[in-house]
């Protein structure tokens, strides 16, 4: 066997990441958009709220966009359950990530059971450790539902991510070390 035998494949399911107003959203808006209407770009889950810079790059270049905000983890998850049945796009962008984690964080707070342990400081309710797990587990959700929409209806899917950059230094041996990782609601990588 050989590769010459693999069609290639023609959707795309990428990861674009970096610092904030770096251009993820704009490049991913060039990808194709609705399948009956070019001049309609990709449809965007706008967690980031920030489809306006999205829009002042392409509207003059004759670009305007289908998208929605959302409020909780379960009117995203209703969104892609509808796009699993028919999907009149050729790309959906999540964007982005880190705030889809943070929104995920907050629906984890506002479902929690009545009567069930609440920690409080200063007037505010703190996430627990579960909240964490739950985020991990609401991404993978997305991702996942994501990823069927893309198989079943040959779409491109885009996440974009905010990266966060952390130093430490080692003490005996003065070295400094840099890493970069995806940043999400719980201002680290959410485990699952």
């Amino acid at each position: 066997m050989d590769t010459s035998d693999v069609a290639l494949d023609t959707r795309f399911f990428c990861l674009f990441k970096g610092d904030p107003g770096t251009g993820k959203s704009i490049a991913a808006a060039s990808y194709p958009g609705h399948r009956s209407n070019p001049k309609i770009g990709p449809y965007f889950i706008d967690t980031d709220r920030r489809i306006k810079s999205v829009i002042n790059y392409w509207r003059p270049r004759g670009r305007e966009f289908h998208y929605d905000h959302f409020s909780n983890f379960f009117q995203i998850n209703q969104k892609l359950e509808e796009f699993m049945g028919y999907c009149p796009y050729q790309t959906i962008v999540l964007d982005g990530i880190t705030t889809t984690g943070k929104l995920l964080l907050k629906t984890m707070v506002d479902t929690r059971e009545a009567g069930s342990k609440k920690i409080i400081r200063g007037g505010i309710e703190l996430n627990q450790i579960e909240d964490y797990g739950g985020e991990g587990k609401g991404l993978d959700t997305i991702i996942n539902n994501l990823q069927v929409i893309s198989l079943r209806h040959a779409v491109n899917v885009i996440v974009t991510a905010h990266v966060l950059e952390t130093s430490s230094s080692n003490i005996k041996t003065g070295q400094t070390t840099v890493s970069r990782s995806l940043l999400t609601g719980g201002k680290k990588v959410a485990a699952s």
